[in-house]
């Protein structure tokens, strides 16, 4: 599965921004407690490693604070 090119990296839910509901479920899933499925992995996969783990936690909590500190 490709990547859609209007779809934000870290956009898990696909709602289209990153937030706090899209990094709840990248804990949930680096936690044990849920699983991705093909789309929500590639694109929890922030840094483009192909490995979806802390990094990218770190790089969407910065992410986020980025896009509240703008408002």
């Amino acid at each position: 599965m490709g990547e859609d090119e209007n779809k934000i990296s870290g956009d898990i839910n696909n709602d289209g921004a990153i937030t706090i509901s899209d990094l709840v479920l990248l804990q949930s899933y680096l936690l044990g407690i849920s699983d991705f499925n093909t789309e929500q992995y590639i694109y929890a996969d922030i840094n483009k490693d192909s490995l979806v783990d802390f990094c990218d936690m770190i790089m969407m909590r910065k992410k986020i604070v980025e896009s509240l500190s703008k408002i």
